[in-house]
Formats: C-alpha cells, structure tokens, sequence
C-alpha cells in the first residue's frame, strides 16, 4: 500500500473486498471451509486498507464504502439477479483495474489469497455464454455507479467499451 493514501483511495480498496464478499455470501454455503476462509481474508484485505487510522476515522471511511457498496450493488443485487453474474462483473472489473493498472494485487496480500480462492468458483459461470456474456454487457453500468459514487474515476470507461468480448 502507498504511504499516503486518500481517504477516496482507501474506500475504494475497501469497495474491492466488499464486492467480493457480497458475492462470496450470496453465492456460496457459508459453512464450507473453503468460504469460511475466503470470507476471512476479505475481512482481513478491508482492515488492512484502514489499519493504521484512528478508530473515529477508520469507521467514518468504513462506513461510506458501506453505503457506496450497497448503492452501488443495488441493481445487481435485486430478485432474480444471477449471483454468477455478479461474480463475473465482479471479475471482469478487477480484470479492467488491473489491465488499466489501476490496481496492483500484492503477491502475499490477503486480497491475493483470497482471490485464489474465489476466482475459480466463478470459472463454470464463465463457460456459460449466456452468463459471461451478460456479465460483459453489465460491466459498463457496474463501472458507471462506482464513478456516480465518486469512485474508480480513472478507470477509462472507454477502454472498457472497446475491449472485446472474452
């Protein structure tokens, strides 16, 4: 993690496993040891984005990536919304942070690890042309709520339009 970080920044790292972890939840027994673990390491990758401020300030940006996550989520999140596809959005926006290099996994970080874990639950969804290719439709508007919330603005929304289809 950079030495300073904004406050912006900070949320944005806590969005990340927040998003992962709503999919982890929604998609997954909870009681497999597998997502025990997964859910723990995401826990860990929010802490880790807030560990060194003070308790007053760490809640207030815990909070904001709180409501950004749930506004943001929301029509993902609806009745009869694919999990699987969400988990694809999900994958295909860390894919774009990444590709853009808005975003470096550290090797030994617990977002790493935990997406070593995660990331091949989705792998069957993505076989799966009609979820894969909704997830692909879906992920400029998944990319659109995070810049109305404030957030991921220097994630090229263009690029993403342009790229083809996977």
């Amino acid at each position: 993690m950079p030495e300073r970080q904004t406050d912006r920044q900070r949320v944005e790292v806590t969005l990340i496993s927040q998003i992962l972890l709503g999919v982890l939840i929604n998609g997954v027994d909870r009681q497999d040891e597998t997502a025990i673990r997964t859910h723990l390491l995401l826990k860990q990758a929010t802490d880790e984005a807030v560990s060194d401020l003070v308790d007053g300030h760490r809640n207030r940006l815990l909070r904001r990536s709180e409501y950004a996550h749930r506004e943001i989520m929301e029509p993902f999140t609806r009745a009869g919304s694919s999990v699987a596809v969400l988990g694809l959005v999900a994958f295909y926006f860390l894919q774009e942070l990444v590709r853009q290099e808005y975003l470096c996994v550290g090797r030994d970080s617990a977002l790493k690890r935990a997406l070593d874990l995660l990331l091949p639950a989705l792998e069957p969804a993505a076989n799966v042309p009609e979820l894969d290719g909704e997830a692909q439709r879906r992920l400029p508007e998944f990319i659109e709520k995070m810049h109305r919330q404030g957030y991921f603005r220097k994630l090229h929304l263009g690029e993403v339009l342009a790229r083809p289809a996977l």
